[in-house]
């Protein structure tokens, strides 16, 4: 299971950092519908955060919203739904990655519990100089803010980008410009430097 891997590799930087009262950030993981269907996921995510006495609101669990779309059988679904509304009710955070980039990403805000709308950066791509898109982008944006949602627009890699995401009221983003990805100790560092 990925989400074991991943945690054997983190679960001890968040634990001693809670530990030394030191800052701390929710930590992503990436859910695929292997994951949905696996045999006792629910059971097995609980016991990770349980082993490691992790509070489970600093684990992000993110969907992407075609995967939600792509189940072929309507149990399978179901069954989906009622994990992704136990996980949610015993304290972790839900995003949906990719928002806008299927058909289905309305129909996910409908029926699960999302915290996080990641908007998916291939969906608004001339944003900058079509007034329509613009237009788009500010709209999605102020949905997912409406529902209560911290809203992250994927992919920035110019300044430009963030500087028309912030005129549209979207104050998170993801993507190059804020940095590469790092080793964990980097990341650390940089962490807390920029938090200092």
């Amino acid at each position: 299971m990925l989400t074991t891997t991943f945690w054997k590799k983190n679960r001890h930087i968040q634990r001693e950092r809670l530990d030394d009262g030191k800052e701390v950030v929710p930590i992503s993981v990436n859910q695929s519908r292997l994951h949905m269907t696996e045999d006792g996921y629910l059971d097995k995510m609980c016991a990770i955060t349980e082993k490691y006495n992790l509070p489970p609101n600093l684990i992000e669990l993110e969907i992407a919203e075609t995967m939600f779309g792509d189940f072929d059988k309507r149990n399978r679904r179901k069954s989906a739904k009622r994990i992704i509304n136990s996980l949610k009710a015993r304290g972790f955070t839900i995003s949906v990655d990719n928002f806008g980039a299927g058909y289905s990403s309305f129909s996910l805000l409908n029926c699960l519990p999302m915290d996080v709308m990641k908007i998916d950066m291939s969906v608004l791509t001339g944003a900058d100089t079509s007034q329509k898109m613009k237009h788009i982008l500010g709209k999605v944006i102020e949905l997912g803010q409406s529902l209560g949602m911290s809203v992250i627009r994927e992919g920035i890699e110019m300044p430009e980008e963030e500087k028309l995401l912030l005129s549209l009221g979207c104050r998170y983003g993801q993507g190059f410009y804020n940095e590469k990805p790092m080793l964990v100790d980097d990341f650390i560092n940089f962490f807390e430097k920029r938090n200092a």
